[in-house]
């Protein structure tokens, strides 16, 4: 049998794919030492010390430092299995944090392409402002509020003008042109949260508790403070016959569809006589669609919201369906009964 090879530290450097002077660090450190040196002075290694360069690698690729690779190779298993349980608790430690980097990070991303930083709102006030959310919702609910706030964004800057000429004029918020102002505000508000009444009731909330504080469209709380009370002029209309689950079930992001139904039935009752049957039984269906999407389905809760709006003359100020065209259309329905 032949005696094993022994390797120069440049010879052992190119095979293991690391610098001779790394290969001089781990001897200086007691990590990996030669077998045997030239007359010269020049180091020599076993076999032996490739593989034990390719689990050092391996190892350093956990995070862990070469002092504590030191201690691990030279140690007793169970003490091995300690030390990796405390590299894997910094792990974890460190994943933790970088999430929560990541989180800010992401928010602060959504933030500036909502336009959140802008000629009003420099960077200190955006940051402020953004954890200021921060506190109130959940990452997620912020980052799908962010992002969402383009599909709504012109809606409400149309809105904040409407309502601020209002304000100018003193109107009470009983009047029919602040109600009608008020069913706006809430579809885009719909709109804008994805049909979360409890998210958009949060984020009204903040605003309104947090005097003075202005959010990224510019709204402050005066506006607030004028609309809030129409809206809930509104609500309690719809309490008077649906519970709070109720309302909370409703697919409240059909604006957009009621307003298009709305339209088409308004055409066909200025059609008159020259409407077909045909064209009123489609009309009806899409009706009965509408009203289905929007109670998901549930017929009692079907029956409660058409008594809300035949009972609630509050209701149907705003209602993308005219008056006149919802009892043109009442009295096809009657036909169909």
């Amino acid at each position: 049998m032949g005696i094993p090879p022994l390797y120069q530290v440049g010879a052992l450097a190119r095979r293991c794919k690391v610098t001779i002077r790394t290969l001089h660090h781990y001897d200086e450190i007691g990590l990996i030492k030669p077998a045997a040196r030239t007359q010269a002075g020049y180091r020599l290694y076993a076999e032996s010390a490739v593989e034990q360069i390719n689990a050092i690698q391996t190892l350093q690729e956990t995070g862990l430092s070469l002092e504590s690779i030191k201690r691990l190779l030279t140690t007793p298993s169970q003490q091995s299995i300690e030390a990796i349980s405390i590299q894997l608790s910094r792990i974890d430690e460190d994943m933790a944090l970088m999430k929560q980097r990541k989180a800010k990070l992401s928010v602060l991303a959504a933030g500036l392409t909502a336009g959140i930083v802008n000629d009003r709102f420099p960077w200190p006030n955006a940051v402020t402002l953004l954890e200021h959310y921060r506190k109130a919702f959940t990452e997620a609910e912020l980052l799908k509020i962010l992002g969402r706030w383009a599909l709504a964004r012109n809606l409400f800057e149309r809105l904040i003008e409407e309502l601020q000429a209002v304000m100018a004029e003193g109107l009470d918020y009983h009047k029919p042109k602040v109600q009608r102002l008020a069913a706006r505000w809430m579809d885009a508000a719909m709109l804008w949260m994805d049909g979360d009444i409890e998210v958009a009731r949060r984020w009204s909330n903040l605003h309104e508790k947090d005097h003075g504080q202005r959010d990224h469209v510019g709204l402050d709380t005066s506006l607030l403070a004028y609309i809030t009370p129409a809206i809930e002029l509104r609500m309690d209309a719809l309490r008077r016959h649906l519970t709070e689950e109720d309302i909370l079930s409703l697919d409240k992001r059909l604006a957009r569809e009621w307003s298009e139904f709305g339209r088409r039935a308004d055409q066909l009752l200025k059609a008159g006589d020259s409407v077909s049957p045909l064209e009123i039984d489609s009309l009806i269906t899409q009706y009965h669609s509408l009203v289905d999407k929007m109670t998901r389905g549930n017929c009692a809760l079907a029956r409660k919201l058409q008594m809300a709006y035949r009972c609630e003359p509050i209701l149907q100020i705003g209602h993308p369906v005219p008056a006149r065209v919802r009892e043109w259309l009442g009295k096809h329905l009657q036909k169909q009964a």
